[in-house]
């Protein structure tokens, strides 16, 4: 690209310039000489310039990286410990579930009923537990 151009155009200038001073064009030389040498410092200042800014980009990237790994593995930390206490906390609702499998319906309306100041602050209903019949019909196997 251009940059090429600049090592390889200001050498030419560069040569057509003290080509030019050997040969007693003064003005034509010194014009010469300096585009040329200018156009050399600006292709080496460039290609500095890339080369500090590419190691800039690749040290951004590693840090980047790195954070983003860091931020990876404590998110997925994170979801560890949530799954651990909620396995905790799900082994408990068996515990609830054996309890509510134990309550039966009849013995929670007696004790209402001889509560006095439940049996108070509740209308007179009938709080017996209701008896449904339960037939069961036979398999017919085809």
């Amino acid at each position: 690209g251009f940059q090429q151009f600049c090592l390889y155009g200001g050498a030419a200038f560069a040569v057509i310039g003290l080509i030019a001073l050997i040969s007693g064009g003064v003005f034509w030389g010194l014009l010469f000489g300096g585009l040329g040498i200018g156009w050399v410092i600006n292709h080496f200042s460039k290609k500095k310039a890339i080369k500090a800014r590419t190691e800039a980009i690749n040290t951004e990237y590693d840090s980047k990286l790195s954070k983003g790994i860091e931020i990876i593995k404590s998110t997925i930390a994170e979801i560890v410990d949530i799954l651990n206490e909620f396995s905790t906390k799900d082994s408990d609702s068996a515990k609830v579930m054996d309890f509510i499998d134990q309550i039966k319906p009849g013995e929670v309306l007696q004790e209402l009923k001889e509560d006095s100041a439940l049996s108070a602050a509740l209308p007179i209903w009938n709080i017996e537990p209701p008896v449904v019949a339960v037939r069961r019909k036979a398999a017919v196997v085809v």
